[in-house]
């Protein structure tokens, strides 16, 4: 018997709250110098997350949100994507524009942002051709 969206939305609390503190953890242990100690709570938290996520998957009448709540999250997935890949595909351009010109913009960060930004949008298309064809 499945269980109403409330029953799993404890979880998806706590699925948040952990990355979150992890995540908090991380960057508050980067400042203080103390930044082995922050990946050690980011690690704990990614992990209990991962557990809490695994068991939800696991438990088929246990649902963490309903069809408004996974509408909004596609949207504004898709959203973020669109945001970052104008803005990214622009500033780019622009910044290897402005590097061939003889301004020295690119230098070996922007090189591993692009790479990155390559890398994202390779797997996105990757992942959507899957998705498409598979049988």
């Amino acid at each position: 018997m499945t269980q109403p969206v409330h029953a799993g939305r404890r979880y998806r609390r706590f699925l948040l709250g952990a990355v979150v503190a992890g995540l908090a953890a991380l960057f508050v242990g980067a400042q203080l110098g103390q930044y082995f100690a922050g990946l050690v709570v980011y690690a704990v938290a990614a992990a209990a997350a991962f557990g809490v996520f695994a068991y939800v998957r696991v438990r088929d009448d246990l649902a963490i949100q309903d069809e408004w709540e996974a509408t909004l999250e596609r949207r504004a997935s898709h959203l973020t994507m669109q945001l970052f890949g104008f803005a990214g595909v622009f500033g780019f351009v622009a910044l290897y524009v402005l590097d061939a010109a003889g301004r020295a913009s690119v230098g070996p960060t922007v090189q591993t942002l692009s790479t990155a930004f390559t890398v994202v949008w390779l797997t996105w298309g990757g992942v959507y051709l899957w998705l498409r064809y598979r049988p």
